[in-house]
């Protein structure tokens, strides 16, 4: 078992390996991807300090020890073969890439502002299985960013295939920075922003190659997604916002696989370009957060859950047939009444569900949900749930205003978009629902 330097360094030591290590090399080279590009220092094993002397590294392509890796020429490999290897960061480091867990668990803990690593590749946690005598021995790496510590790599990937990545960043000025950031590829990935960590990307996917899954968790912290894909195909990806911020543009969620959003307890969301919620989508804005976006397309088999919280769309806004819209509706206060603001045109050919909820079941009033100033429901299904049996309403569309009624029919009004006998059906049809229930 490859469990300490010396054990390591054993490895390379035994009889016969100087004919055999370009063959090794090579093998390291397959393995590793860039290794060939650069040097490769592997961390030997135990537990330790980066700039620890004596030094924990040895150099793949020699087995000689060396110094701490410094430089973009290097690669920092932590947790290979059999040899696990937990570092703790105790300066600035600067280098080429950084792999963590390669065949068994590697980890590297950042815990203060005078630490920071930098990579002008990549940053790979759980980066992979390798060959062994019973199969694959899966990976393992665990990064953890705290105490004002920063992180930054070009391409940062958390669960490569056949490993399992997990990365952490909590507390004031504690930072992951990325041009790419990938969660889950091929394997398990996990990110967890904690209170005070912000993690900031060019671009993020989540669940990428099956069948990875990847999740994202931010509590009180702050995440700036950039060019944000939820969910390929195969793979699945989550995220959920508490008490956060999410930030991102032209994101798509569940277009080409099965991605979720939840937008939990006074968080937002907010969206520059178009948001796609495709038919493995779905995304709920829950407890007082808002959803904001230039436009926003929902298509077949995606969802789009207020409950109740508030949605604000800069351009236009499309339902497609087989697609859900919720509006939830807590209470007669404004900030319980689930609300769609739309500042361009409204497309609505698929369900909207208005759901009145926690038990609040008015017999009379009238609801603004939606505002658009131009706008079709002409194709929309409309159902109504949650109301006691036999209490009446109606459902219009004016002036720029969609309004539910509860207790009342009313005449249309002038320029309604819908005219009496649209409205007048969905009243007979939701007494005719409510008497069906109250029968079953």
């Amino acid at each position: 078992m490859w469990t300490s330097r010396t054990s390591f360094r054993r490895w390379f030591a035994l009889p016969g390996f100087g004919l055999i290590r370009p063959l090794c090399i090579a093998a390291i080279a397959l393995i590793l991807p860039g290794a060939c590009a650069a040097q490769v220092a592997v961390w030997g094993g135990g537990a330790g300090g980066w700039f620890a002397i004596p030094s924990h590294w040895y150099d793949s392509s020699t087995n000689t020890q060396v110094a701490p890796p410094s430089g973009s020429g290097w690669t920092a490999l932590i947790g290979y073969g059999s040899a696990n290897g937990s570092v703790t960061l105790d300066g600035a480091a600067s280098v080429g890439s950084v792999w963590l867990g390669r065949g068994t668990s590697g980890s590297l803990e950042v815990n203060s502002a005078a630490n920071s690593l930098t990579a002008a590749g990549n940053i790979d946690v759980g980066a992979g299985g390798v060959p062994s005598s019973t199969g694959t021995s899966a990976g393992q790496g665990d990064l953890s960013v705290s105490g004002g510590g920063v992180v930054s790599g070009n391409h940062v990937l958390i669960g490569a295939a056949q490993s399992v990545g997990s990365v952490e960043v909590s507390g004031a000025g504690s930072q992951l920075n990325a041009t790419s950031l990938v969660v889950g590829e091929g394997g398990l990935g996990s990110l967890v922003v904690d209170p005070g960590g912000v993690v900031t990307a060019q671009s993020t996917q989540i669940g990428e190659i099956s069948p990875a899954v990847g999740t994202v968790e931010v509590e009180a912290g702050v995440f700036n997604a950039g060019k944000l894909s939820i969910g390929s195909s195969g793979t699945a990806g989550d995220v959920r916002v508490v008490g956060s911020t999410l930030s991102s543009s032209d994101a798509q969620v569940g277009v080409y696989g099965n991605g979720s959003v939840a937008v939990d307890v006074l968080s937002a969301w907010n969206n520059t370009g178009e948001l796609d919620i495709g038919g493995g989508g779905s995304v709920t804005v829950e407890d007082y957060s808002i959803l904001t976006a230039d436009s926003l397309l929902l298509q077949s088999g995606g969802s789009l859950i207020l409950d109740p919280s508030d949605a604000s769309v800069t351009g236009d806004f499309t339902l497609d047939s087989g697609g859900s819209l919720a509006l939830d509706i807590a209470g007669d206060m404004s900030d319980l009444i689930s609300q769609l603001d739309i500042a361009g045109t409204g497309t609505f050919d698929g369900i909207i569900d208005l759901n009145f909820i926690d038990g609040f079941a008015p017999t009379s009033g009238t609801f603004d949900l939606i505002n658009v100033p131009s706008a079709d429901f002409s194709l929309a299904t409309i159902d109504v749930t949650g109301l006691q049996p036999d209490i009446p309403y109606s459902y219009k569309y004016a002036d720029g205003e969609f309004t539910l009624t509860v207790g009342e029919v009313g005449s249309p009004e002038p320029g309604s978009f819908w005219l009496a006998d649209a409205a007048l059906a969905g009243v007979a049809l939701g007494l005719l629902r409510k008497r069906i229930r109250a029968g079953a």
